[in-house]
């Protein structure tokens, strides 16, 4: 099942506007099945596998000569070393618009990445998890559907699939976010407690926070 993104028609403007275009979010809200909807006839690459990540970051210039333009990269984070050789191909040919579509999720890393080289070349959007409007304007009026929106939350994935049970995808979820971008980009010496500060947030969600 498709559901229509509010953020589709920035992204296509974007496209339009700027040579390259990145767009950040947390995992599984949809970047990668956006831009492969928006732009079906752009070459996508993947650099989520270590190999791939591996060649686009030591060699930059090689691996951008052997993609077919435009290309959707996507988890560009993984390779920081392309940045620099982005920018220099973005400004051998500074005019032409919508080369480099690219998704990110893990924002500090990437936007450090992007303030150092790509500053007045890349447009920067994040895509959120679905709202409840674009909920409700592609599964068809039921009973409980507002009730079911507030259990199953926003993923994507979830809506595809209405058979998966929450539960099970969001403690799969925050045991990935542990493992992949917590320990990478944080580097906490302690998963276990960081899980702890995690439920103890979610416990406190929608109450008065006082710093005191």
């Amino acid at each position: 099942m498709w559901i229509d993104r509010r953020l589709a028609d920035q992204v296509l403007a974007a496209s339009r506007q700027f040579p390259a275009l990145v767009l950040t979010g947390g995992r599984q809200t949809g970047k990668t099945t956006l831009l492969r909807h928006l732009f079906p006839e752009a070459t996508f690459a993947s650099l989520d596998l270590p190999s791939a990540a591996y060649l686009a970051d030591e060699g930059g210039e090689e691996y951008l000569r052997g993609v077919r333009e435009p290309v959707i990269l996507d988890e560009v984070q993984y390779a920081p070393g392309l940045f620099r050789h982005l920018k220099v191909a973005i400004d051998a040919r500074r005019e032409e618009r919508g080369r480099f579509l690219m998704t990110g999720s893990q924002k500090f890393p990437l936007m450090q990445a992007l303030s150092e080289s790509l500053a007045g070349r890349c447009a920067v959007l994040e895509l959120d998890t679905l709202a409840s409007t674009e909920i409700l304007a592609a599964v068809p009026a039921e009973p409980r559907l507002t009730e079911e929106i507030l259990w199953r939350g926003g993923f994507p994935e979830l809506w595809r699939d209405r058979e998966i049970e929450p539960r099970l995808f969001y403690s799969s979820y925050v045991a990935t976010y542990l493992e992949r971008d917590v320990r990478l980009a944080l580097r906490v010496g302690s998963l276990r407690d960081f899980e702890r500060f995690l439920r103890a947030c979610a416990l406190r969600s929608g109450m008065l926070l006082n710093l005191t």
